[in-house]
């Protein structure tokens, strides 16, 4: 089943690039948004906490995510995200 999501997300992506591409200049958008977890497990977040704000469940507690890390590094991350219902 994850391996599916995976493949039909990378799909998704290269096919907005690629549409996205096509004679214009303006800047491409993939917002990644990930599901079934505390913001507080990606380090990504962690960076941005203090220390008892970030690991309220230990150290050790988080998800080794390296990809999204890097992504935030080099791109912009959402502080502030709402949504307007739940599911």
């Amino acid at each position: 089943m994850m391996k599916k999501i995976t493949f039909l997300i990378k799909i998704t992506a290269i096919l907005l690039i690629t549409i996205n591409t096509f004679g214009q200049k303006k800047p491409n958008l993939i917002i990644v948004q990930t599901d079934e977890h505390n913001f507080r497990t990606l380090s990504a977040y962690q960076k941005l906490m203090s220390k008892d704000q970030a690991f309220v469940w230990g150290k050790g507690n988080n998800v080794h995510t390296p990809n999204i890390d890097k992504l935030a590094e080099q791109g912009a991350i959402c502080t502030s995200y709402y949504a307007s219902s739940p599911e």
